[in-house]
């Protein structure tokens, strides 16, 4: 069986946030699509103080889904199954248990000044290596980012809790960065941007229960955020120099020619210079497909002016020792 995984949607009214309603109809309709019957959402669903919830049980009833599991985060940590007339959801406000296809799924919601190797250790009849958590909260391990939408450490799991309890696979909302199928500990990311620092195409996530796989499912969003940081140097050729740059940057993004026009972008522009203005022209040039998310287009407030021409050719002997250098690869 194939469980779908997704959290921190951060609805509010479909007004105010639109965008953030139609990731979630795509997810409900890819899981149609797929036959998977069964979705699993990982803490905060709802943004904070939002209280109409009979837009949700719409979407949920009348979906193919069989079961929608809505695990409260730190920012809907009020919700239980009062809120829901949908049959289909279920709210678990306290740490259950489900065995799904002979799978032993541990639900651990967000609970104030917990930890979630508190609610574990409850369970003694949890199967080492081949049960699953599913949470919210933090992972304290030097691998993963802070949430930067919110400051503190939120129900933590250490890497203790990990070895001691021995999951086959932790499944995490509140990170809104998405991290590697590769580790044993993932958190989804945020199937919609909440803001400019969640970049890039957004996915929610499908597990095997049979072998505990999962594969990741891009999510049709309404917008693109990319945030970029260019370097530029007093070259001779500098507008080449510019030109390759502004080539690396957009064939990192990975933009789909059919999702350019939805891409909003924030590039900010560091180094030396003669020309700040020239500069700035050919960088909004060069991104003229894209759309800026400030009116003023790049930000040039990093750059100093630089007339000495003898500074061109230490600067390109710098840009080549950095080329030449083998930086440790960041990985979340």
């Amino acid at each position: 069986m194939k469980i779908a995984i997704t959290s921190d949607n951060y609805l509010r009214k479909k007004d105010e946030y639109p965008e953030r309603w139609n990731a979630l109809k795509d997810i409900v309709k890819q899981n149609e699509d797929l036959g998977v019957d069964i979705l699993v959402i990982a803490g905060d669903l709802f943004d904070k103080d939002y209280v109409n919830y009979s837009e949700i049980d719409s979407i949920i009833e009348n979906s193919k889904l069989k079961n929608c599991y809505i695990i409260p985060g730190n920012h809907d940590s009020q919700i239980s199954q009062r809120h829901f007339a949908s049959n289909k959801i279920i709210a678990v406000a306290e740490t259950t248990l489900k065995i799904i296809d002979d799978r032993q799924i541990l639900f651990v919601p967000f609970l104030e000044g917990k930890k979630i190797g508190d609610e574990i250790i409850q369970f003694e009849q949890l199967d080492k290596n081949k049960w699953v958590l599913i949470s919210h909260g933090d992972f304290l391990d030097t691998g993963y980012s802070p949430n930067a939408y919110e400051k503190g450490i939120y129900m933590p799991i250490t890497r203790s809790d990990i070895q001691l309890f021995s999951p086959g696979r932790v499944i995490l909302g509140h990170i809104h960065i998405p991290s590697s199928l590769e580790k044993k500990v993932v958190y989804c990311g945020s199937p919609c941007a909440i803001n400019i620092s969640e970049t890039g195409y957004r996915r929610f996530l499908i597990l095997d229960t049979t072998n505990l796989n999962l594969i990741e499912r891009e999510i049709c969003t309404d917008v693109l955020y990319f945030r970029e940081e260019i370097i530029v140097l007093p070259f001779e050729n500098e507008e080449e120099y510019l030109m390759n740059e502004i080539s690396r940057v957009t064939s990192n993004w990975l933009i789909k020619e059919c999702d350019i026009e939805k891409s909003k972008i924030i590039i900010k522009v560091f180094g030396v210079t003669a020309d700040k203005i020239k500069v700035g022209e050919f960088i909004t040039s060069g991104f003229k497909k894209y759309e800026w998310l400030n009116s003023t287009g790049p930000d040039l407030s990093e750059i100093s002016l630089c007339e000495e021409t003898d500074k061109m050719y230490i600067a390109k002997e710098f840009l080549e020792e950095i080329k030449a250098m083998e930086l440790p690869k960041i990985t979340y």
